[in-house]
């Protein structure tokens, strides 16, 4: 009986991307980046929604699919559209 139990390692993805669009704001890919060194969380724009126990971020300037779609991350680099909230 022979071993054939001896498989080559294939490499599916090449060409893989770490800077893919679901790690960066599609508002900086749509209308480019904002002020430097500000995030997300420090925009007015930037909205969240609570269904229990988990909290959604959402951002104005985006159109609200009520799914992770259209989910926003806290941490993002701004875009041009970017809006310092106000201290109260």
């Amino acid at each position: 009986m022979t071993d054939n139990n001896n498989f080559e390692q294939m490499e599916l993805f090449t060409n893989f991307d770490d800077t893919a669009p679901s790690s960066i704001n599609p508002m900086i890919l749509a209308f480019g980046t904002g002020p430097p060194e500000t995030t997300c969380e420090t925009c007015k724009c930037l909205y969240s929604k609570k269904y229990e126990p988990n909290i959604y971020f959402k951002c104005s300037r985006r159109k609200d699919t009520n799914s992770s779609a259209s989910d926003h991350k806290k941490h993002w680099r701004s875009c041009v559209r970017y809006e310092p909230k106000l201290n109260k």
